[in-house]
């Protein structure tokens, strides 16, 4: 299911690694988020992240803002073109939920949704037990 999320583009206008950095821009508009915040919150490596960030910076929906205080600093936020992208785009991630309800009827989301319930709830004691036996 990951290798279907990340390889395929669930929506048009971003890949999958540009929705997650838009996202946490969007989320922290009101906060200073550099790429290093970037790369240890989403765990993208720093020459994959600035691939990334220049190609959002390229199609006008990212800024890089220089810190007056610190010039190696630099600060990203999504312009206002980005920001409208990003929530066109969240709006269409939030629609698939609905189409696999529509594919799979209510009684089969409700038994998946239960079923990730649990499997995240178990994954730090299986993740724990794994790690112990290294």
């Amino acid at each position: 299911m990951s290798t279907v999320i990340c390889n395929e583009r669930l929506v048009s206008a971003m890949t999958y690694n540009e929705s997650m950095v838009c996202g946490v821009l969007h989320r922290n508009r009101q906060k200073r988020v550099t790429a290093t915040d970037l790369c240890a919150k989403l765990r993208i490596l720093k020459p994959q992240m600035n691939a990334i960030l220049n190609g959002l910076q390229n199609r006008g929906m990212l800024e890089r803002i220089r810190s007056e205080a610190d010039r190696r600093q630099v600060y990203l936020q999504l312009t206002k073109e980005g920001c409208a992208c990003y929530e066109r785009a969240h709006q269409e991630l939030l629609a698939l939920p609905q189409g696999l309800i529509e594919q799979l009827g209510e009684e089969k989301m409700r038994q998946l949704a239960g079923l990730m319930h649990e499997v995240a709830e178990k994954f730090p004691d299986i993740s724990e037990e794994v790690a112990g036996k290294e």
